[in-house]
Parts: structure tokens; C-alpha cells; sequence
């Protein structure tokens, strides 16, 4: 693709993220878990761990381009993006219906926190050339939050 067509459509590199994020995420994040080629939770749709291990095998399976894309310049923006996407998913299916064990928490802090440290969880999965598996990984994370939640 020519530099002029790649502008007719987006004005920036950053506009183009912004609109893979887009796609991908919203395949990740759907509210229905679906069949996929290394994976399915599609009989488990509601249950935490089964969305926290969907979206690490995503990540897994998209591992290349993921990594990719946080060495780059525009890693940053990914993890924006990727983190909004969490605060939404954390907000209304991790502690939706959540019995607060810290009632004194504001809830905007206990989401924030939580796609927060799922995020660097990733990051540490990553840096450690993901040495654990999706389902080994969410089973540590819901090992964390599940006091704070339950």
C-alpha cells in the first residue's frame, strides 16, 4: 500500500492501531465466548476465569504481532487501548455482581487497579517468554483478585 492510499484512509499510524485495537478487541472482549481453533469456552460464557484465560490465549495466539507492536513506539498506545477495554470488562462482568470484601474501595479504584495489574501481569507473561500457560496464568490472577472481589 502507497503512502497516499494509506492516508486516504487513516491520517496517522496511530489512527491505524486505534482501528486493529478496535477489531480485535471487540472480538476478545465479546460478551459471548465463541469456539476457537486452540480454545473453547463457549459453554462457560460468565465465568471470570474462562473470559481471563480467552483473552490470554488471544494474546498467545496473536503473540507475534503482540509482541511486535509492544517493542514499538506505539506500545504505549496498545496498552491504552487494551486497558480501556479491560476497565469495561472488569466494570461489568468481574465485579458486576462482585460482594466487595473492601467496601470502603471506590469502585473506579478497585477497576483500575484490577486492569491495572492484569496488565502487568501480561507484561510479565511476556518478559518471561510465556513460560505459563492461559490457563496456569488466569488461575494465578483470580488467586489475587479473588480476596479483594469475594
Amino acid at each position: 500500500m502507497g503512502r497516499t492510499t494509506f492516508y486516504a484512509h487513516f491520517e496517522t499510524k496511530d489512527d491505524l492501531l486505534k482501528e486493529m485495537c478496535v477489531d480485535l478487541f471487540s472480538h476478545v472482549f465479546s460478551d459471548s465466548l465463541s469456539a476457537e481453533s486452540t480454545h473453547d469456552f463457549s459453554m462457560k460464557t460468565g465465568n471470570p476465569s474462562a473470559m481471563i484465560t480467552h483473552i490470554l490465549y488471544h494474546l498467545l495466539d496473536n503473540k507475534r504481532n503482540i509482541i511486535g507492536i509492544l517493542t514499538c513506539e506505539s506500545g504505549d498506545l496498545f496498552l491504552g487501548f487494551f486497558r480501556q477495554y479491560l476497565n469495561e470488562l472488569m466494570a461489568a462482568r468481574l465485579l458486576g455482581n462482585a460482594h466487595l470484601s473492601s467496601k470502603n474501595l471506590p469502585h473506579e479504584f478497585l477497576v483500575n487497579h484490577i486492569s491495572s495489574s492484569f496488565v502487568g501481569m501480561v507484561q510479565w507473561w511476556i518478559k518471561n517468554r510465556l513460560a505459563q500457560t492461559p490457563e496456569e496464568l488466569a488461575d494465578y490472577f483470580m488467586a489475587v483478585i479473588s480476596p479483594v472481589i469475594y
